[in-house]
């Protein structure tokens, strides 16, 4: 606890900047003076994708509940996207679950008039 205030200001010195959020994430800037490992308190979630400098890279999940990125000296735009696991597959089934609904109504239909006919 001696040198508090020094570790909290030199961590203070590698933050994101200029940043933006998007309808599914985040992106900022950071410049490095050195390669790290970079922090975002953010819950890790396997729904989550990060780009650095436009390429896709991998998030380590740190502090057991955040995410962090293995960073090289320099300057980075960095992009957190996040996609909800399973959304797509359970819009094709719901929507495959309609479509069938909407056909067995349809049979149904068809056969009631046909024996309202033949009565």
């Amino acid at each position: 606890m001696d040198n508090y205030r020094e570790n909290v200001l030199e961590r203070n010195k590698n933050v994101l900047e200029n940043t933006e959020i998007v309808h599914n994430g985040f992106k900022g800037t950071v410049n490095l003076s050195e390669s790290q490992l970079m922090f975002f308190s953010v819950p890790y979630s396997k729904g989550f994708e990060a780009f650095v400098d436009g390429e896709k890279a991998e998030i380590l999940r740190a502090n057991t509940w955040g995410m962090a990125l293995d960073l090289d000296e320099g300057e980075h735009t960095i992009e957190f996207r996040y996609e909800t696991q399973g959304l797509k597959v359970g819009a094709v089934l719901s929507i495959a679950g309609f479509i069938a609904f909407a056909g067995v109504i349809t049979y149904y239909n068809i056969k009631k008039r046909k024996e309202k006919v033949t009565k």
